[in-house]
Order: structure tokens, then C-alpha cells, then sequence
């Protein structure tokens, strides 16, 4: 079980969601 590299790749994956969200929203809002 390397329980640590799939808390790497969720981090990973949740930090360019964040990121995509954070990049369509202002252009939304305008």
C-alpha cells in the first residue's frame, strides 16, 4: 500500500482543479 503517493497525486490533481476553477470563474464574472 503506498497510501502517501496517492495523497501526492490526489494533492496534484486537486491543485490544478483549483487552479482550472480559479481561471474560469473571473473570466465568468466578467
Amino acid at each position: 500500500m503506498k497510501i502517501l503517493e496517492h495523497i501526492e497525486i490526489v494533492k496534484d490533481v486537486v491543485q490544478v482543479v483549483f487552479w482550472i476553477i480559479a481561471g474560469i470563474v473571473p473570466i465568468s464574472v466578467l
